[in-house]
């Protein structure tokens, strides 16, 4: 049984969007977690940012249906961010914007993912950490795929 499980864990594949891991041709890792948020698993993905080696960069976008405790909710992302030794927040989203706040100086803000993208881009480097998580409304799963899709530019090295 222990044979059948080993082999079985050896050829499992990361569900797009939870936590799944892929190197980017810049030498980055991008950690896609967008498939969905809330406080519980924005903790739990800092968490496993915080262990990551070299620069640790949180990209969030806002958690949907929260009430009215959602803009402290955001902040306290930040916070703990701040305080787990995240390097670097960008945030997209209105309430995303009370996350960056919270952060500090190390944070940025944009509006739209569009800015956050070409943004993003110069953080693509070898030894960098990007986890990038947000509710499915906030379609941060576009700003994976965004980054992956123009490899062969904007920093990416071609494969030899």
């Amino acid at each position: 049984p222990l044979a059948t499980i080993r082999s079985g864990l050896e050829v499992a594949v990361a569900v797009a969007g939870r936590t799944s891991r892929r190197e980017h041709a810049s030498g980055a890792m991008i950690i896609d977690d967008t498939y969905n948020a809330n406080p519980a698993s924005f903790a739990a993905a800092i968490d496993t940012l915080a262990e990551s080696a070299g620069v640790k960069i949180l990209v969030i976008g806002d958690m949907r249906e929260l009430g009215r405790e959602a803009r402290r909710l955001h902040a306290d992302i930040g916070a703990l961010a701040r305080h787990q030794g995240i390097d670097r927040l960008y945030a997209v989203g209105e309430l995303s914007g009370a996350a960056a706040q919270a952060f500090g100086e190390q944070a940025r803000h944009f509006s739209d993912q569009a800015g956050l993208i070409a943004a993003l881009r110069s953080e693509l480097v070898a030894g960098a950490t990007l986890l990038v998580k947000g509710s499915r409304g906030s379609a941060m799963d576009k700003v994976v795929g965004a980054l992956f899709a123009d490899e062969s530019g904007n920093g990416g090295r071609h494969a030899a």
